[in-house]
């Protein structure tokens, strides 16, 4: 986050939230609030309210006594900074919050106190519940995801969700996907004890994008196939597969790249059949049947057939 503005002498800062909230109004600048500048920040607060045209929301860091956000329970916007369990218990009452990004927090934090939460970011605390009750969430991005299951199932309810990003989750199965029907962009890493990708094969799975990173333990790609409008697919130092047999009928593919995932079998050209096929990256492993640059001048070609 860089600070470029400044609000009665008190930094404004960009959040890295997304900028396209349904009900609220973006999280364009946050106010930078820590020891030095917290006497301005709570006159600022007390002068403009929650709810101004200054900014839209605050940036915490090195404060343990947050009891002054419990007047401001309209507050849209909090990023907080190594929040204490003490600190993390005034987060709670800003029941208005849309979007709220956790780094390195001391504590859990009860998820069903923000039920208009629409995005959460942040090191995710073995302490969070209530992740199921967040019914209005369109974006989770988190490292560390752990729940009482094994799974995605502590995440059926939150219907509404478009992106997941996780790294390092502490799940054993992808189960529970299935029930997260409006999710069109995923992102999973350093999963190593993900085997099977078959949740992604239930035809209420719509994903556009996907990017799997550092899983080792895949068993299988074709379950990918049956996700029948992705257009973009990654799958970066993952477990070999086979061959590409599998990606046939992907036909909204567009991008495609396995660096560092090997094809077993050396043979690419199962790719030139995919019509909507526009980008690969391969790697350019000496036992493949093609260069990523010929292939992508193979793929130019075929645009103007």
């Amino acid at each position: 986050m860089k600070t470029s503005f400044e609000c009665s002498g008190v930094p404004l800062v960009r959040p890295d939230f997304s900028t396209g909230f349904h009900r609220a109004a973006s999280s364009w600048l946050l106010l930078d609030v820590r020891p030095e500048t917290l006497e301005a920040a709570i006159e600022l607060l007390a002068q403009h309210g929650a709810l101004n045209n200054h900014f839209s929301g605050l940036h915490i860091t090195g404060l343990d006594d947050l009891e002054f956000l419990r007047d401001y329970p309209l507050l849209l916007y909090l990023v907080g900074e190594e929040l204490s369990p003490k600190a993390l218990q005034s987060v709670e009452s800003l029941s208005n919050l849309r979007g709220l990004r956790l780094n390195a927090p001391k504590g859990g934090v009860d998820l069903t106190c923000f039920p208009n939460l629409e995005e959460f970011i942040g090191d995710w605390h073995r302490g969070n519940s209530g992740i199921g009750d967040c019914g209005e969430l369109r974006t989770l991005r988190a490292w560390g995801f752990r729940s009482t299951e094994p799974d995605l199932s502590a995440l059926a309810k939150c219907a509404r969700l478009e992106r997941l990003w996780l790294v390092r989750p502490g799940i054993k199965s992808i189960e529970g996907i299935e029930s997260l029907e409006d999710l069109r962009y995923l992102d999973l890493a350093y999963a190593p004890k993900i085997e099977s990708l078959t949740p992604l094969a239930a035809p209420t799975v719509d994903l556009r994008e996907l990017s799997l990173a550092n899983m080792k333990a895949i068993t299988d790609y074709s379950p990918l196939a049956s996700i029948r409008k992705l257009r973009r697919l990654s799958i970066f130092k993952c477990a070999p597969m086979e061959d590409l047999a599998w990606t046939k009928g992907m036909d909204y593919l567009d991008s495609i790249g396995f660096v560092e995932t090997k094809v077993l079998n050396g043979d690419l050209s199962p790719l030139l059949s995919l019509p909507l096929l526009r980008y690969v990256g391969a790697g350019n492993k000496k036992h493949y049947s093609h260069t990523d640059e010929e292939l992508n001048a193979l793929l130019d070609e075929s645009i103007g057939e």
